[in-house]
């Protein structure tokens, strides 16, 4: 199993404890991860690697361009592997739907600080992170605005002299 452990917020801890419990996921090479939803949320999201990428947008250095396609590409993965479905586990909420959402807030800043639009290329994933806030107060309440988001960053850069 590629690693989960060093994770910093507690709910993704138990979303990790309880994935290990009840899906023993072991692959041999990381394309393995695609064969299996819950494998790629642990791949791209929660190893964090797509918050790297993420920072490369927001700071807006030289390889911004690049970050960019690289987020679309992690995303468009994801959204193939959501299909027509209305969550990644099918009709309802789950696991990986529940540990992919809280990464969905930061959409706008990442649009926003680097000019492009994740709707335009990745509509079904947009709508089911849309869905998952209008069909589950739980999650809407859990998850910060956007713009929250976004002014946060305004002031980090600010402080780190990148604005």
């Amino acid at each position: 199993m590629v690693g989960w452990k060093p994770l910093v917020d507690k709910r993704l801890t138990l979303v990790a404890d309880v994935t290990d419990k009840y899906f023993k996921l072991e692959v041999e090479h990381p394309a393995q991860l695609v064969e299996h939803p819950a494998q790629l949320v642990e791949h791209k999201v929660l190893n964090l690697e797509i918050y790297g990428i993420g920072r490369r947008v927001w700071k807006g250095k030289e390889d911004q361009e690049e970050a960019k396609e690289e987020l679309m590409e992690y995303l468009k993965t994801l959204e193939e592997e959501l299909g027509n479905k209305l969550y990644f586990g099918g009709e309802t909420i789950g696991l990986v739907d529940v540990a992919l959402v809280p990464f969905t807030p930061w959409f706008y800043t990442y649009e926003t600080c680097g000019n492009f639009s994740i709707e335009a290329g990745c509509p079904k994933l947009v709508a089911w992170a849309n869905r998952c806030k209008q069909n589950h107060q739980s999650v809407a309440n859990a998850l910060p605005h956007p713009h929250q988001i976004y002014d946060y960053l305004v002031q980090l850069k600010k402080g780190l002299g990148l604005a």
